[in-house]
C-alpha cells in the first residue's frame, strides 16, 4: 500500500512538472495607439525588441495636410506631414514612442496619446 502510494504520488509530481514545462510562456504584444481628428489619423506600434513604427495618414480631400508629432523615449521628436490623395507618411525608429499627437492644418492639436 505504501508503495503504490509513492509511486501515485510521484507520478502525480512528474505529471504537475511536465505540465508547467509544457505551458507557453506569454510572449509580448507589440502595442499599437492612434489619434483619430476626424477621418484623418496618426498611430504609433511600439515593438516588444524596443523598436516602434509610426504614421500619420490624411483621409480628407479637405485641403489641408496632417502633422504628426512623435516624441521617443529619449526626448527626440520625429515630425511627418502627409497630404490627402497619396499613401500615409511612415517612419520608424530603434526606440519606443513615447507619446504623440497630430494636427491638420490650421485646426488644433487632438490631446497626447501616450503608449505607457
Amino acid at each position: 500500500m505504501k508503495k503504490t502510494l509513492i509511486r501515485a504520488a510521484t507520478a502525480s509530481a512528474l505529471g504537475v512538472a511536465i505540465g508547467l514545462i509544457a505551458i507557453p510562456t506569454a510572449a509580448q504584444a507589440a502595442t499599437t495607439k492612434c489619434g483619430y481628428d476626424g477621418y484623418d489619423r496618426a498611430c504609433a506600434t511600439n515593438n516588444d525588441n524596443g523598436t516602434s513604427s509610426y504614421e500619420v495618414c490624411d483621409n480628407e480631400d479637405d485641403g489641408r495636410s496632417v502633422t504628426g508629432f512623435f516624441v521617443m523615449s529619449n526626448g527626440n521628436q520625429y515630425i511627418i506631414t502627409d497630404l490627402y490623395g497619396g499613401a500615409c507618411k511612415t517612419g520608424t525608429a530603434t526606440i519606443k514612442v513615447h507619446y504623440f499627437t497630430m494636427q491638420e492644418n490650421l485646426g488644433t492639436k487632438i490631446p497626447n496619446v501616450y503608449m505607457y
